[in-house]
């Protein structure tokens, strides 16, 4: 084969032409025996047009001519999955490599928050868990939903619930309270004065979920204190 340059062209520029047409710059190879020509003139570069478009990807591409490289990366919210990240444009015409398939990013279960129920369907980006208070605590600060974020983390402030509070127990004519403490689940417990005895209610009231003392508080007659003190007379 000759590779002797034309006038005006260099040795190299000479071997590089021959090099492009094996290489698939030419549409007929075999037809180039040497650089009879300017390299402009015999060899027109090979295409591969718009490289192909992969789901939840961004591209990156500024020619699309033979050696040429597309370069995918995963939108937000999404990860690797399989394929290569990077395509390049052949010979032939056309993009060689698999292309790239990206998923979307799993936060996993998500946190577990004291005195909450959490219902979550999935954990991708996008998906979100909802925090509700459990019986007997009422929300005190934080969100009610977390999202799944695009770095895989849950997003948001975690809810913080408090138990319910009753306040004060309501008093009783004639009899002293004892309590164990006024939130929910706690209880109260009446006792009737010296010298006096039930009429009707409870005993005990107890701290509800709704912040309500459950029961109906003592109400105590004096006639047992003044039969006494009548009696003590005669």
């Amino acid at each position: 084969m000759n590779l002797s340059p034309l006038p005006g062209i260099s040795q190299d520029t000479a071997c590089d032409c021959l090099i492009k047409a094996k290489s698939g710059y030419c549409s007929d190879p075999a037809a180039l025996t040497d650089c009879h020509s300017t390299c402009t003139q015999v060899i027109h570069e090979v295409s591969c047009g718009q490289p192909p478009s992969a789901p939840n990807t961004e591209l990156t591409v500024k020619n699309t001519s033979y050696g040429d490289t597309a370069n995918y990366t995963c939108t937000q919210g999404y990860t690797y999955d399989e394929g290569d990240m990077i395509l390049t444009c052949g010979s032939q015409g056309s993009w060689v490599g698999v292309l790239m398939s990206c998923i979307k990013v799993d936060c996993k279960q998500p946190p577990t928050v004291p005195n909450t129920d959490v219902t979550v369907n999935k954990t991708s980006y996008g998906d979100t868990a909802n925090y509700s208070c459990i019986h007997g605590y009422a929300y005190e600060k934080g969100d009610t939903t977390l999202t799944c974020g695009w770095n895989g983390t849950w997003t948001g402030v975690l809810l913080s619930c408090t138990r319910v509070s009753c306040g004060k127990p309501p008093n009783a004519t004639n009899a002293s309270v004892n309590t164990t403490g006024t939130l929910y689940g706690d209880t109260a417990t009446y006792t009737c004065l010296p010298g006096y005895t039930v009429v009707h209610g409870d005993k005990f009231l107890k701290c509800d979920a709704s912040g309500d003392w459950v029961g109906a508080p003592r109400h105590l007659s004096k006639s047992f204190l003044w039969e006494a003190t009548q009696r003590n007379q005669r």
